[in-house]
């Protein structure tokens, strides 16, 4: 519910400076069903047939990511609900947990990158899960933060008096 993600929210806000209201924006927009933050996880599986180049619901790139991260955090990857793919946003889905993040994105395995880390040296939670409500929406406010970053970046390089950032 709204209060309780607040709360969590919370957390981020005073360690990035994202408001607690442009995360739960997204969130809701992500993951709300009646009210309540987080409520859709997804429909689907990774395996779950469709008609796409890997037959699946989740792309090949993603797989190797998910299988690994279920293995690191302990689920059942056949039984987890992921995002059902969106016909008119591509041919796969995937996204996993509350703030609906790719496999890769949380965790690239390969590089070593991703959101994981950079949530787990926030929280103190380790290791990190997009499935965990605390670790997800603080994950969200890192993405924002980085998109604000941008746009700060690129409004300072050319000037703008229209740039402003609450």
């Amino acid at each position: 519910k709204f209060p309780d993600a607040l709360k969590l929210v919370r957390v981020a806000e005073q360690k990035l400076g994202v408001r607690a209201a442009l995360v739960l924006a997204v969130l809701t927009q992500e993951s709300g069903v009646d009210g309540v933050i987080g409520k859709n996880l997804g429909r689907c599986f990774y395996n779950t047939p469709w008609d796409n180049k890997a037959g699946s619901v989740m792309s090949e790139e993603q797989k190797p990511h998910f299988l690994r991260l279920a293995s690191l955090l302990g689920f059942d990857p056949a039984t987890t609900p992921v995002s059902c793919p969106i016909p008119s946003a591509g041919k796969y889905g995937g996204a996993l947990g509350p703030a609906q993040f790719m496999p890769k994105t949380w965790w690239d395995w390969d590089a070593g990158t991703g959101y994981k880390s950079r949530v787990e040296g926030i929280t103190g939670y380790s290791p990190a899960s997009p499935f965990d409500n605390f670790s997800a929406f603080t994950g969200t406010a890192i993405y924002l933060n980085d998109g604000l970053r941008g746009c700060r970046a690129k409004c300072n390089r050319h000037g703008s008096p229209r740039c402003r950032f609450a």
